[in-house]
Formats: C-alpha cells, structure tokens, sequence
C-alpha cells in the first residue's frame, strides 16, 4: 500500500507476494487486488489529495475517533460510541455540503474562471485553502522567457 514506486514495481512486488504466500485464486487477495487503483499509491500518484498522503488520512480518522472511544470498552458500548462518531462525520460532511451548494464566497483572485469552476466541485472549505494556494501563484510572473 505505501510502497513508493512505479506501476510496474507495484505490479512485480504484487506478483511476487502472490507466490511467495501461495495466494494465487485466495478470494479476498483477488476481490482486494480489483480495487488496488483506488489503494495502491503507485496508481494514486497523479491525483490531487489537497498534500495529504493515506497515511495522514488514516491517522487524522484516528485521532478524531479517540475523542469517542476508549480502549476499555465494552463491545457495546464500543458499537455505540462507534455510531456515535460516524453520526458526527456524517453531520459535519452534510453541513459542509449544505453550505457548499447554498451559498457562495466572493471570488478574489485574478484567475477568476478557474476559481468558479474550483468553487462548484470542491466542499468549502477545501476551495478555501486551493484559493489560498492560487492566490500564492499569482505572486509569481515571468520575467523572461528568451533563450528557453
């Protein structure tokens, strides 16, 4: 999953763990395998994640999960504390979705075409830091470009 390299490697390294484990025709290695371009990195290079890596996903849903369980629970209560957490995600994605569709936010940069479109496919929160990063983009011209 976190190995870097190219999608030929990836292939070769996935290959040789089918053989060397005897995991040719394993079930769940194959139904896993049909979803490796969504959770192998090396099919995952070319894709925006706003400069997060897999690795800070999984350990951002960790810590916020820590805030709802503890390691002593009972099994459920666990379950419980469980859909307790997944209800405040699903809360907070809905609000943010609201307000991404119900209003707007007022388009400041020069790229002003781009910034629409940026605005009506990301949450807002997300447009907010692209925006921040377009605006840093724009601090930059070319002086020359003879002899290129």
């Amino acid at each position: 999953m976190f190995m870097e390299g190219t999608v030929e490697e990836f292939e070769g390294a996935w290959n040789d763990m089918l053989e060397m484990f005897n995991l040719h025709g394993h079930k769940w290695v194959t139904d896993i395998y049909v979803k490796h371009s969504r959770w192998a990195e090396a099919y995952l290079r070319e894709h925006f994640f706003a400069g997060m890596r897999s690795i800070q996903r999984c350990e951002s849903m960790n810590a916020y999960l820590n805030h709802f369980l503890k390691t002593c629970l009972k099994l459920f209560k666990f379950v419980k504390h469980f859909d307790k957490a997944l209800s405040h995600i699903h809360h907070n994605e809905a609000k943010a979705e609201f307000e991404t569709h119900h209003s707007s936010t007022v388009l400041t940069t020069k790229l002003y075409a781009l910034e629409k479109h940026v605005e009506t496919i990301f949450t807002r929160q997300s447009f907010l830091k692209f925006r921040d990063e377009m605006k840093n983009v724009e601090l930059f011209f070319p002086v020359s470009t003879e002899n290129y």
